[in-house]
């Protein structure tokens, strides 16, 4: 194999890895306490919304699809969920539990975490 082959095959590889990771991949946003301070409700996105394409517009926006997941103190996680849009990404506490409204909710004690199907027909369990 000649030098430019090599050097072409990998550039090819270096767009493939770095275009699946930009589609596959996850950035963290944001990372918030719970009200007791027990739990880190984290909010994530893909890497692809951070590049300044013109078809993605520059940086992050209010509109950018997010992934919700809690984990505790010690790093142990309680499963993850779509959040949504970034705009409605906020988790609501209770004593035991977390959810965003009419979409997903977390059983802290029995460490559940399930969000329903677009048609609100289905939970989808990510962790039991």
């Amino acid at each position: 194999m000649s030098r430019r082959t090599k050097v072409i095959a990998s550039a090819i590889l270096l767009l493939a890895a770095l275009g699946a990771y930009s589609y596959f991949g996850r950035i963290e946003y944001s990372r918030k306490k719970s009200l007791d301070g027990k739990y880190f409700e984290i909010v994530s996105m893909r890497p692809i919304y951070y590049l300044p394409l013109p078809i993605y517009r520059w940086g992050v926006h209010s509109d950018t699809l997010t992934f919700i997941s809690i984990e505790d103190l010690e790093g142990n996680s309680y499963g993850e969920a779509p959040g949504g849009l970034l705009q409605s990404a906020e988790l609501t506490w209770d004593s035991g539990t977390a959810y965003l409204p009419a979409w997903a909710e977390w059983d802290l004690n029995a460490r559940t975490c399930y969000y329903w199907n677009e048609d609100q027909t289905r939970k989808i369990y990510t962790k039991r």
